[in-house]
């Protein structure tokens, strides 16, 4: 019965640290990631789509003034971009635009959710700026 107790008690024990990794760890680290793609600006040329498997392709590379920008937009976007047209990222926004034979779509390039919004890590400016457009 004692060796029972202990193992279940190791048992509770790993998964207790595993919860308080995901909460304390890794949604952080999402949400950061998030925010600094929001927070991201930049504008450029595409010069190349790309996949990274052997899938379709998932990726573009631009070319800016100064240097070479990686980035992985929605399906919708990829789906409509060609190599030669021009990308623009507005900083503290999650739309991406596509100017293309002189017309600009708007494409979605961070969707989040809710929970994404009251996390503890989501920055508040951010938050009120972008809330109004989810509602």
């Amino acid at each position: 019965m004692k060796r029972f107790l202990n193992h279940t008690g190791a048992i509770i024990g790993i998964i207790a640290f595993y919860f308080l990794m995901e909460y304390f760890i890794f949604q952080p680290s999402i949400i950061n990631s998030k925010v600094e793609k929001i927070e991201d600006s930049f504008k450029g040329e595409i010069i190349e789509i790309y996949a990274v498997r052997n899938t379709p392709p998932t990726h573009i590379k631009l070319k800016s003034s100064d240097k070479i920008i990686k980035i992985s937009p929605s399906k919708q976007f990829i789906e409509n971009a060609e190599v030669g047209d021009s990308v623009i990222k507005k900083g503290d926004e999650t739309s991406i635009y596509l100017k293309k034979d002189n017309q600009i779509e708007e494409f979605t390039f961070i969707e989040l959710s809710p929970d994404n919004f009251d996390h503890r890590d989501f920055p508040k400016h951010l938050k009120k700026k972008l809330y109004n457009e989810f509602e």
